[in-house]
């Protein structure tokens, strides 16, 4: 009797691996396929939102027609809409800063350059403004204020230093 030798094969083993790479690459398609129509190209965006006028960009100026733009609870009178910086040295017995100023906002940049504690606060024309906190020796800070015309008073509030000097703002 002849016997014969069955082997036993699952399908064709190169039919079998084609198939699952087949499969692959066909999954690896498909979410490179999500991955740009999900993201899209930042070209033609910019050039829709051009189009659109919005987007990531800047708007440019505003045209008033020659008016100054105001914002609701501002005043534009007699002030321009540029905020000037003051520089303001504070020494023992001392407060050294321009006298005459202009209407406006204003930034003041405080340093103190004595050997105690000192601070700032303007005072005048209605207004009162002081810097948060004292500074110690060598300390700086900024405060902002919007001046209107008048006469102030900037002093160091501090102890008893009574260190004061007189501020006209005027255009």
């Amino acid at each position: 009797m002849n016997r014969a030798t069955l082997v036993c094969r699952p399908e064709n083993s190169d039919d079998l691996r084609r198939k699952m790479l087949n499969t692959l690459l066909a999954v690896v398609v498909v979410l490179v396929a999500i991955l740009v129509v999900g993201c899209g190209g930042q070209e033609g965006k910019d050039d829709i939102d051009r189009q659109r006028g919005s987007g990531n960009q800047m708007p440019g100026p505003i045209d008033t027609g020659g008016a100054a733009a105001e914002m609701p609870g501002s005043s534009t009178a007699g002030s321009s809409l540029e905020t000037q910086t003051i520089t303001v040295t504070l020494k023992d017995g001392d407060i050294s800063m321009p006298t005459i100023l202009k209407p406006g906002p204003t930034t003041f940049n405080v340093v103190n350059a004595g050997t105690q504690e000192h601070s700032l606060r303007i005072e005048g024309a209605g207004q009162e403004a002081g810097l948060g906190a004292d500074l110690d020796a060598g300390g700086a800070a900024s405060m902002e204020v919007d001046l209107t015309p008048g006469t102030y008073t900037a002093r160091c509030p501090v102890d008893d230093h009574n260190v004061s000097l007189p501020l006209t703002v005027q255009p």
